[in-house]
């Protein structure tokens, strides 16, 4: 259902992406690992929360605990000017 994240007073809210479930586990590492790449690269956190629901959204359309390969550069890419 996507996600809402707390910063003091303010919240970011994004929604989820439409996609085929295969399976849920890894799916919230996934996330954290999509997360923390961003805020260790310097992204906004609306950025690196973007970025951690698209690691959860590889992680969930297959089976086992895997995320396809995607370069940072990739994953960057992919959400282009998106903003929270």
């Amino acid at each position: 259902d996507g996600l809402i994240a707390q910063l003091g007073d303010d919240f970011i809210k994004l929604p989820s992406t439409a996609i085929n479930v295969v399976d849920a586990t890894g799916a919230g590492d996934a996330f954290y690992s999509g997360f923390y790449a961003g805020m260790l690269n310097g992204e906004q956190i609306d950025v690196s929360l973007l970025l951690g629901l698209q690691c959860s959204a590889l992680a969930l359309q297959v089976v086992g605990a895997q995320v396809p390969i995607r370069s940072y550069e990739q994953l960057r890419k992919q959400i282009g000017g998106l903003k929270a």
